[in-house]
């Protein structure tokens, strides 16, 4: 059965605003947990029934099955950025007090200055939740290619790496890893390294090719051999039988080689599926396309 998508309204809270956390519960606590004050669900609730802003309801998009909100997500550009900002401070001084807010909008200053805003031509992806019970059933990809169309229609040519990474995420890229090679690969463990670690590794390499530091370039190259070579796994991961329950399509709870309990590993196995599709198997492009690009032109330099 299609997905059926529409804007978010104030009645749909109940259902999206838990879909929004779980796009990033860690930051999304880090941020606006507050313990006997409020928790990041309640500031949440509060920001997307006000309706204004990147929380707000306005800035959604929500995906229906069978009448019921299985799916939500945003997408804005950099002339949100300002109106954003305003709604966001309001918003935490109504939800927080004047005593409390000015320590919830500094820890989401840190948050900025790791996963900035977007910047001009941008189209960000962000908040994209899809219900346990359903990812792994192409919701997450369905509802990104909607938000990216979305950008297409407005005039933005470019869409942030987020998108490739929210679509792993979505559709369960580590536990799938997990299921697939017999290893331990949790959704911790993704979020940790690709939406963490990575985006500290880029900005230190920015500034280190900035100054000519010879390591620098070595993790430059690392960087672009990553996405513009290693990313076309995703188009071979899919033809691969897993090491675990092979003929199994459900997702599994395991014990892996090394002793731990990984949750959750969906199959994608076109053996066990009938279906052609991985994580980020849709998104893979996006980041594939600049990182050829910057190989080309670093090696037509070197040689020249």
């Amino acid at each position: 059965m299609p997905w059926h998508f529409r804007p978010a309204t104030a009645a749909d809270a109940d259902a999206a605003v838990p879909l929004i956390y779980s796009s990033g519960p860690a930051a999304f606590d880090f941020v606006f947990s507050v313990p006997g004050r409020a928790s990041a669900l309640d500031f949440l609730r509060h920001a997307f029934l006000d309706g204004a802003g990147e929380f707000g309801f306005s800035n959604h998009v929500v995906a229906e099955r069978d009448g019921k909100v299985v799916a939500a997500g945003a997408a804005w550009g950099h002339r949100s950025n300002p109106g954003f900002a305003l709604a966001a401070a309001r918003q935490i001084l109504a939800c927080y007090g004047p005593l409390v807010a000015p320590g919830v909008i500094l820890r989401g200053l840190r948050i900025e200055s790791v996963i900035p805003p977007p910047s001009r031509g941008l189209h960000y992806l962000a908040h994209l939740g899809v219900q346990p019970s359903l990812r792994g059933q192409g919701a997450g990809g369905a509802l990104t290619e909607h938000l990216l169309a979305q950008g297409r229609a407005q005039g933005r040519a470019v869409a942030a790496l987020d998108v490739h990474m929210a679509e792993e995420y979505l559709a369960g890229f580590g536990p799938a890893m997990s299921r697939l090679f017999d290893i331990s690969w949790t959704e911790r463990s993704f979020l940790l390294i690709f939406a963490f670690v990575g985006p500290c590794l880029y900005a230190l390499t920015a500034i280190g090719l900035y100054y000519r530091i010879p390591l620098a370039g070595f993790l430059a190259w690392f960087i672009f051999i990553g996405p513009g070579v290693a990313e076309f796994t995703h188009f071979i991961f899919p033809l691969l039988r897993p090491a675990l329950d092979p003929t199994l399509p459900a997702a599994i709870t395991a014990t892996v080689s090394n002793g731990r309990l990984v949750a959750e590993m969906p199959n994608y196995w076109i053996g066990a599926t009938g279906r052609y599709y991985f994580p980020g198997l849709y998104t893979a492009a996006l980041p594939m396309i600049p990182g050829i690009y910057a190989i080309i032109r670093l090696a037509g330099r070197r040689a020249s």
